[in-house]
């Protein structure tokens, strides 16, 4: 059943493993800096907990605002060219 569920996804192009592979390393590195930002910021820097959490959700809004308009990007421009765009602004 697992095989079943899966082959979809084993018969996708190398490219587009490449890509997920890539993508998957840099929002892993992103989640492990993360909690250390938010320390960083609340203990060293004397942020107030609030003016954070208030930050990281202004970043969430915008990101969710971004999605969006790099969809009607990717209809443009195509979606691998926006997609590895994306991916070497935010290794920068």
């Amino acid at each position: 059943m697992l095989r079943r569920w899966l082959a979809p996804y084993w018969a996708l192009d190398r490219g587009v493993w490449l890509i997920a592979v890539a993508r998957g390393i840099a929002v892993m590195g992103f989640s492990m800096v993360l909690p250390f930002m938010a320390i960083h910021f609340v203990r060293d820097r004397g942020t107030s907990l609030t003016a954070y959490a208030a930050i990281q959700t202004v970043a969430g809004l915008v990101a969710a605002v971004i999605a969006r308009i790099s969809g009607a990007l990717s209809d443009r421009l195509g979606r691998r060219r926006v997609m590895l765009t994306a991916l070497l602004l935010r290794t920068v």
